[in-house]
């Protein structure tokens, strides 16, 4: 219990003593604290003096209170200005090209034995898989021979129409024959950039981007024009006007929530705006929502979808980051291109596993969902409060990264001297698998900027890791 000291209010003396509490590390980055009921008990003081100790903790920067969860400790803060500077541009459409180095990157996924900072996965811990088993079970019992067909376009409308009344939740107004569902987001995306370009036509993208983006850009024989963001506002406008003005566009790829790799989340007035922008240019404009549910505030972010009145958004998405990336679940609103796509998932003899689609029906449906990810939004924050302390205490100094509001993946721009390719062939070499930062670029930018995955479980081999990753730029440095 706090003692009474003179001419020290007690809110004051609580909020101290715990914050030599989280300098000391009793209490870790992205750590729940006491909560508000629990310390009023344990110090004999009332709510509201606690209140105004952990409002003044909040102010210190120390601690951060969430929805219906409760105060988690900050990581550490950096200086504001030290975040990761935005890209140049160019405004000029490039080939895209891709190093060997993916192979390498994707292949580390397979080996468990490999630290996985790399791919863009969510930890086995996270996926629920006894409910999923149950549910897979129950499908192929009630189905029979049927669980095993193909489904066809549009997919399951069971599927579709659970998907429709989710998106109540992100401002949009979907109905099941809006929706087909996809094996995946990366087919999802594939289809809205075949429905919309043909080869040789210029695509707008973020810079950086998400490298899959770029490696369906290149296999479509498509020129990328990029377009640079910033963490706070996702992609600049102004530059993509200018883009707009000095070429012919036909598309442009936007992650306007929790983007791949920045983490950036773009403003309400610049989704709006950015739709109508793309409208009145006659652009399509492909919204790739994959992260939208992995928010931590306390509502779901608006889309592209919510402001789009023409039907010029395609938007993609799918349950790999969400629920489990082995069941290849996704799906696309195409918007006017309904029909282009369809017939193009038709053309291809393209079809979804009927187990997966009824499994993650019955999810929606029945499994509890918002329980589940209420879940993981809670351990992605922890996890990437920890990988960004862990990141703060033994990376070179001058470091700047993101504080992504969603999702699970963090950004972080090294000194000038260090080469991120050569630091992830060198962590691999340790068995630590990373993505530098010039894959996220059509044009190899960001050379000294690595990509680090927070999805799996902090555990002491993953802060060791971190310590070896520190070691290894510290000495690019000398």
């Amino acid at each position: 219990m706090v003692t009474a000291q003179k001419d020290i209010p007690l809110y004051r003396q609580i909020a101290d003593k715990l914050e030599e509490l989280i300098t000391s590390g009793t209490f870790s980055s992205g750590e729940k604290i006491p909560s508000v009921r629990q310390m009023s008990r344990d110090h004999r003081v009332s709510i509201s003096t606690v209140m105004g100790a952990y409002a003044l903790l909040e102010d210190r920067g120390r601690i951060e209170g969430r929805s219906r969860s409760g105060y988690f400790v900050k990581a550490r803060l950096m200086s504001r200005n030290k975040v990761p500077k935005a890209a140049l541009h160019r405004n000029k459409p490039v080939e895209v090209s891709r190093a060997s180095i993916v192979e390498a990157v994707l292949a580390a996924i397979q080996q468990p034995e490999v630290v996985p900072f790399g791919a863009a996965t969510p930890g086995d811990e996270l996926c629920p898989h006894t409910r999923l088993n149950t549910l897979s079970n129950v499908a192929v019992r009630q189905l029979g021979p049927a669980a095993y067909r193909y489904t066809v376009v549009p997919g399951r409308e069971d599927l579709r129409t659970q998907i429709a009344k989710r998106s109540l939740r992100c401002g949009e107004d979907l109905s099941p024959s809006d929706i087909i569902t996809t094996m995946g987001a990366t087919e999802a995306l594939l289809l809205a950039l075949k429905a919309t370009t043909k080869p040789g036509d210029v695509v707008a993208v973020e810079n950086p981007t998400y490298y899959g983006i770029l490696d369906l850009i290149s296999a479509l024989g498509l020129q990328a024009i990029e377009i640079p963001q910033s963490p706070e506002k996702g992609m600049d406008l102004d530059a993509l006007c200018e883009s707009i003005r000095s070429h012919s566009i036909k598309a442009c790829v936007v992650q306007p929530n929790f983007q791949n790799p920045m983490g950036s989340t773009m403003p309400d007035e610049n989704k709006r705006l950015l739709v109508k922008i793309c409208a009145d240019a006659g652009i399509a404009l492909i919204e790739d929502a994959l992260y939208s549910d992995l928010y931590f505030g306390e509502s779901h972010p608006f889309s592209l979808k919510t402001f789009d009145e023409t039907g010029i958004v395609l938007q993609c998405s799918g349950f790999s980051k969400s629920l489990s990336p082995g069941l290849r679940v996704g799906w696309i609103v195409p918007g006017k291109f309904y029909d282009q796509v369809k017939q193009l998932r038709t053309s291809l003899g393209l079809a979804t596993c009927t187990i997966s689609e009824v499994v993650v029906s019955e999810f929606l449906k029945n499994g509890g969902f918002d329980r589940h990810l209420r879940r993981v939004r809670s351990v992605y924050f922890r996890q990437l409060q920890q990988v960004r302390q862990g990141i703060i205490d033994a990376f070179p100094k001058g470091v700047c990264m993101t504080e992504p509001k969603g999702g699970f993946i963090l950004w972080v721009q090294l000194p000038e001297p260090i080469d991120a390719e050569k630091l992830v062939i060198d962590a691999l070499l340790e068995k630590i698998s990373l993505v530098p930062g010039t894959l996220c670029s059509a044009s190899c930018q960001f050379r000294n900027t690595i990509r680090i995955n927070c999805g799996h479980s902090w555990t002491p081999r993953l802060e060791r890791a971190l310590g070896v990753l520190g070691h290894l730029a510290k000495l690019q440095c000398r």
